[in-house]
């Protein structure tokens, strides 16, 4: 999560997008830009951010290491 954080921004808003592709390849259509700008910034900028769903996938940490998870909706 730290590499992440530590990253430019526009490169961790593309891994989130590709990462929504590849969990959801029969989406028909992407999520709206300004929402999954939404989603980095608190990803980003939050200290309480435990997660958030977008485009039918759910960000979340799991266990005491602060890894990133990202799966899809039920």
């Amino acid at each position: 999560v730290s590499a992440l954080r530590a990253a430019p921004q526009e490169l961790v808003l593309r891994v989130f997008l590709n990462v929504m592709d590849e969990l959801r390849p029969d989406a028909d259509y992407a999520p709206r830009m300004e929402r999954a700008e939404s989603l980095l910034e608190r990803f980003l900028t939050d200290p309480a951010f435990h997660g958030a769903t977008l485009g039918g996938c759910i960000f979340a940490f799991e266990g005491k290491n602060e890894r990133l998870w990202v799966r899809r909706e039920a």
